[in-house]
């Protein structure tokens, strides 16, 4: 009975050990090579192209008009969305030929210290480039962690909504906008 038990135990060691050389083998670099070779190329290559158009929209540069890109930034910042949010920007920046981006931050709860410094950075490389970059919708909470972060505002341009912000781009771009005559007039009440 001893007997059966120490077999049965070397029989499991001898199976974990198996899995174990399997697993190994499946996460190596031979073997994802020869899957790829093997034909699993097809669902690879369709996930990372889904992962890339959710990338591309999570994060969308608009062009609103010639010259002007509207940058809306919603939800969760973190590292890799901070640089995919610059790469993009910079990218809208040249093929748009843009001279003035308007980067929404509404939508972001928090800032922390890296993003703050891919915030800067973008706003740096796009001016760099051309473009004068106008930040709007700092909340209170942003503000003042952007503050007590010590971060450089220096070359930050900020409005406090993005109606404001549009306002002070169509000043940069020169543009005059006025009220058609009739447009907007207060409705009067049935009396």
């Amino acid at each position: 009975m001893a007997y059966d038990g120490l077999i049965l135990r070397k029989s499991a060691l001898l199976h974990h050990t198996r899995l174990r050389i399997t697993i190994h083998s499946m996460f190596s670099v031979n073997c994802v090579t020869e899957l790829w070779k093997s034909g699993l190329r097809g669902p690879w290559q369709t996930i990372l192209r889904q992962q890339e158009a959710i990338r591309e929209l999570s994060t969308p540069v608009l062009q609103l008009r010639e010259r002007l890109l509207i940058l809306p930034i919603i939800g969760l910042w973190d590292s890799v969305r901070a640089k995919q949010l610059t790469e993009n920007l910079l990218r809208q920046v040249r093929d748009k030929r843009a001279r003035v981006v308007v980067m929404d931050i509404t939508g972001a709860p928090t800032v922390d210290s890296k993003v703050a410094d891919h915030l800067i950075r973008s706003v740096a490389a796009a001016r760099l480039m051309g473009a004068r970059v106008i930040v709007t919708g700092l909340s209170a909470e942003v503000a003042q962690s952007l503050v007590t972060l010590g971060v450089d505002l220096s070359m930050l341009i900020t409005v406090g909504d993005l109606q404001g912000g549009l306002e002070e781009t169509e000043r940069i771009l020169g543009y005059e906008t006025r009220r058609a005559p009739g447009f907007l007039k207060p409705c009067r009440s049935p009396s």
